[in-house]
């Protein structure tokens, strides 16, 4: 049975995505576009990243990216090398203050999950937009810009880029007994019209803070801090399938 971990969610995400909307920033799609009959709608992943970790004031950061090419960057559709990819060599770390190293020990789990489920988020996100008549397919390859006439995106009539600009674990409190673990996931969307080149709609930034009420140095606590991460990305994915519908202020 699939257990929740952190109860406090759904009411941090709907605060987040009402001061989010707010913002200049955030565009809504038009109703009219959803009452369209045929459409055909891609979902890709923006730049495409490891999982990172924080302590309470920014420290011991790590994150990396990876080069998922497509047509438009000249690469293949796979994860590349730059930084590093999935199942590859383990990064070099800068050295760590004494007693904080057991914290790392996270970042192999971490890594194994990220990518496979920011696809996994991605196909959530073209299942949750789906409607009758249209066609919505998730894209193999990273977009970072969007060149209409590019053989990848060609039979699409829009084009919706998830950025996930950061997400991992955050220790909260430092001191000798270990940090508060929380997920977080930071994530902004938009849809482009690629017959325009058009903004159809921008999601607000969505910040998912997800407490999971353990150590981030205990080693028991790591598959849940690991699943937690992954909540965290699937919760962010969820609010912009609702703020897409206008099912949100």
């Amino acid at each position: 049975m699939k257990t929740r971990l952190t109860a406090p969610v759904h009411l941090i995400l709907a605060l987040a995505l009402v001061s989010g909307c707010a913002s200049p920033e955030a565009v809504r799609l038009h109703e009219d576009f959803l009452k369209r009959e045929r459409l055909t709608v891609g979902v890709a992943l923006g730049e495409v990243r490891s999982p990172g970790i924080r302590d309470w004031n920014g420290g011991y950061e790590h994150l990396r990216q990876y080069d998922w090419g497509n047509e438009d960057l000249g690469g293949d559709g796979r994860p590349g090398s730059r930084g590093g990819a999935p199942g590859g060599p383990p990064p070099v770390l800068d050295p760590l203050p004494r007693g904080e190293g057991s914290i790392f020990t996270l970042m192999p789990r971490m890594e194994a999950v990220g990518t496979h489920a920011l696809m996994e988020a991605a196909e959530r996100f073209a299942q949750g937009i789906s409607r009758p008549g249209w066609r919505v397919v998730p894209l193999p390859a990273a977009v970072r810009e969007v060149h209409a006439g590019a053989p990848s995106l060609q039979g699409l009539d829009a084009l919706v880029i998830l950025d996930y600009t950061w997400y991992g674990l955050r220790c909260l409190r430092t001191h000798e007994a270990g940090e508060l673990a929380e997920a977080r996931a930071d994530l902004s969307a938009r849809m482009v019209d690629l017959s325009t080149g058009g903004l159809l709609w921008r999601s607000p930034v969505i910040r998912v803070r997800n407490p999971l009420w353990c150590r981030c140095g205990d080693s028991d606590c790591h598959p849940l801090i690991v699943q937690g991460v992954r909540e965290a990305l699937f919760d962010a994915q969820d609010a912009a399938v609702k703020d897409f519908l206008g099912l949100v202020p």
